[in-house]
């Protein structure tokens, strides 16, 4: 079995004191998407598609950014992607 997808969104963020050599950012992700899961074809093809749903996604982030300089910037943050995949018949949000 094989799964395909794709999806699009928008990126909407703040930049606290963004003139600061140090500063944070809050952003997220929000989007719409489909998935294929498929199977597989013995010679190594993409077979048949038996399920096809929509999904929504959602990735909120807090990153901390420098400035080394004015060209260069240096991010390290976290975030947590949530995808709604209720709808798929062999997959599970689940860990």
């Amino acid at each position: 079995m094989g799964v395909g997808y794709g999806y699009r969104g928008i990126l909407l963020g703040y930049v606290f004191n963004s003139n600061e050599p140090i500063h944070f950012i809050v952003s997220s992700v929000c989007g719409l998407g489909t998935s294929n899961e498929f199977l597989i074809d013995p010679d190594g093809d993409h077979g048949n598609t038996f399920n096809s749903p929509g999904f929504g996604i959602i990735e909120p982030n807090v990153k901390l950014e420098m400035n080394l300089s004015k060209l260069l910037l240096f991010q390290a943050g976290m975030g947590y992607r949530r995808v709604n995949a209720n709808r798929f018949e062999h997959l599970t949000s689940r860990i």
